[in-house]
């Protein structure tokens, strides 16, 4: 059951003003990053998925019409740490448009792809525009695809619509049959869904391709990584340092608090906090005296898994010093570890691996 802000407000009435204070601090600076892993798709990308690879992402859409929708979508991309492929990535080749787009396609792990009313270009020789060929071969390839469309009535420039709407309106009934599929209108909408579904798609990914035509994901739900990484904004710099060693374990790690373009608090952190098998936080003078970091903290000690590591010499808050924390005062980033960063890792498998942090 996902905790919720009506989960954190029983932590206390100053909640609103902690969170006030939290998205004034991501808006002035604090930077967040998840290393997630990607869907299992096939025995390749079980490789790729331990080394922490992001995923491969195709874009497909006609282009003149989405232009700014389609680069909304690239800087979300971007800032989520996939790699986009697209055709205004491509140098010049001899090799047909066609050819090429549908191999991407293949290559890709999950598709993207954007409607509205402009139909697009049909190849020589082919019975469908490119646009409609790329979702058909994702569909044959078994790729997922995440569907998004701009609704009926909606507000759209006129100039962007086909004069002849029979083939875009065919695809676009196509597409609302065959798909669970999402709406928008502007680019910054748009890049949201785009966003919040790929989420969807990496926290439900299955260990096979299935057989059966993919279906896009509504972009409903925000999942969260393994590793759950509170701190004072103070601290980024060390906090960073403890994500990568983390992720050295093949560990999901949240850590960087900067909302990616469209997404709110309540899409990314939350997500983040309520999915997390630990919360590890890091104690200094900054995070001590930090509401949010404790309301972070209180979570994770009520579900029983808080790993708590001391980065700075500094008084824990009262609640929290019957938990042992890990002694990272000396640690360095690419050095050996230290008795207290073996603690710490030890204390974050056991709360990834049984459910339970360190010992009260």
């Amino acid at each position: 059951m996902q905790v919720g802000i009506a989960r954190l407000r029983c932590l206390g009435d100053k909640f609103d003003k902690c969170l006030k204070r939290h998205d004034n601090c991501a808006r002035t600076g604090t930077r967040y990053r998840r290393t997630i892993p990607v869907s299992i798709l096939n025995s390749s990308a079980v490789e790729e998925t331990a080394r922490g690879t992001m995923a491969r992402v195709y874009v497909s859409s006609t282009f003149r019409d989405l232009k700014d929708h389609r680069e909304a979508v690239y800087v979300a991309l971007r800032r989520l740490g996939h790699q986009s492929v697209a055709m205004e990535q491509w140098a010049a080749s001899d090799r047909a448009p066609l050819e090429r787009s549908l191999e991407a396609v293949r290559d890709s792990d999950v598709i993207v792809a954007i409607v509205a009313w402009r139909y697009g270009w049909i190849p020589e020789g082919q019975q469908y525009s490119i646009t409609e060929l790329e979702l058909r071969t994702a569909r044959e390839a078994a790729k997922p695809c995440l569907v998004f469309v701009v609704p009926e009535g909606a507000s759209w420039p006129r100039p962007e619509f086909d004069d002849d709407a029979t083939n875009i309106r065919r695809f676009r009934q196509n597409l609302l049959e065959e798909y669970v599929v999402s709406f928008f209108t502007t680019p910054d909408e748009l890049a949201r869904q785009v966003a919040v579904a790929l989420h969807s798609w990496i926290a439900s990914g299955a260990a096979v391709p299935s057989p059966a035509p993919p279906e896009a994901i509504r972009a409903e739900e925000t999942p969260g990584p393994e590793v759950f990484l509170s701190y004072a904004h103070e601290d980024v710099a060390m906090a960073e340092s403890v994500s990568d060693r983390i992720v050295q374990e093949k560990w999901s790690v949240f850590w960087d608090r900067e909302i990616p373009v469209g997404l709110t608090w309540d899409d990314i952190v939350e997500g983040a906090l309520d999915a997390a098998k630990c919360v590890v936080v890091l104690w200094s003078p900054a995070a001590s005296n930090s509401e949010w970091v404790r309301i972070e903290a209180a979570e994770g000690a009520d579900r029983g898994i808080l790993a708590p590591a001391l980065i700075e010499e500094t008084k824990i808050p009262l609640r929290f010093r019957r938990i042992q924390a890990a002694n990272l005062v000396g640690w360095t980033p690419g050095s050996q570890d230290t008795p207290g960063m073996r603690a710490l890792v030890s204390a974050i498998g056991r709360c990834v691996r049984d459910g339970k942090g360190s010992p009260a």
